[in-house]
């Protein structure tokens, strides 16, 4: 005899609510095993912030999926981000693991060796059926992808449309991706505060962030007063190790960033007024501190 839908959920609801719990208690208690995890390609005020951020969204999760009571889902496919890998493990994994029996994700090939450290970590706290899954994308398409309830994919418009062309229409896909997050400061602007939240939110994991604003239009007016300013504050910050917690910003991780700024900087050579270089050695991206 077959379990009624609703009595099914609530029972898989029950039984896994203990394990998200336990992962919330493991990163309270064991916050610095996640850290130094963590800091081997973020910058510490980026890793202790998604830390905190995935605490906070672990701790409204269950009310949240209690309340709006999600239907059950038999699997799902992920496809996961590059970045902020502790938050979107919770956010893409654990979260869904409440109202989904078996979930199979694939790591970021540039941060694989790392996600495959934090899920050990995790799976030994929640043993829950997350499966990671390190095989090339077309072998993740055809074991994982293809029989799935539900698809989630993280990464750039183009590749998104390549892989919804590829699954039936009875799936559900779910794409995120990158915008131009613009940052606009008119001619009555708080310029102090304006720029100390243009470096926090572009500086935030040395800039690579999707979220981070692509762009900052300044009304004519304040120009100069803006651009000085910012000129001012940004000599006053310290380029650090990324386990280094005064550091305002560290060296990046992704090579193939360094080669992409260099090639824009020497594109665009004469729009630079400040900064500009980049030192390969230390992985000191000129873009950074560039205006």
């Amino acid at each position: 005899m077959s379990m009624n839908p609703e009595l099914a959920k609530n029972t898989l609801f029950l039984e896994r609510h203990e394990a998200i719990l336990k992962c919330l208690n493991y990163l309270i208690e064991y916050r610095q095993e996640v850290m130094d995890i963590l800091t081997q390609f973020s910058s510490y005020r980026a890793a202790n912030a998604e830390i905190d951020s995935t605490i906070l969204t672990l701790q409204g999760a269950l009310q949240e999926v209690q309340t709006y009571q999600p239907s059950l889902q038999r699997s799902m496919a992920v496809f996961m981000p590059s970045n902020v890998v502790l938050y979107s493990y919770a956010l893409y994994l654990l979260i869904p693991s409440l109202y989904v029996e078996n979930i199979d994700f694939r790591p970021s090939s540039h941060v694989n060796e790392y996600v495959n450290m934090l899920h050990e970590k995790l799976q030994a706290v929640h043993g829950l059926p997350i499966y990671i899954r390190k095989v090339s994308q077309r072998v993740f398409m055809e074991n994982s992808v293809l029989p799935a309830d539900i698809v989630v994919f993280t990464g750039s418009y183009t590749n998104a449309e390549k892989i919804k062309k590829q699954i039936r229409k009875e799936q559900l896909y779910i794409f995120y991706g990158q915008g131009i997050n613009p940052f606009i400061i008119g001619p009555d602007a708080d310029l102090e505060l304006a720029v100390t939240d243009v470096i926090r939110m572009r500086l935030f994991n040395s800039g690579q962030d999707c979220l981070g604003p692509d762009i900052i239009l300044v009304h004519q007016d304040v120009t100069e007063n803006f651009k000085n300013l910012l000129i001012e504050r940004l000599d006053q910050l310290v380029f650090g190790a990324n386990n280094d917690p005064n550091a305002s910003y560290s060296p990046i991780f992704y090579k193939d960033t360094l080669y992409s700024v260099s090639e824009y900087f020497n594109t665009n050579d004469k729009f630079i007024i400040y900064g500009g270089g980049i030192d390969f050695r230390t992985k000191k991206d000129g873009a950074d501190d560039c205006i």
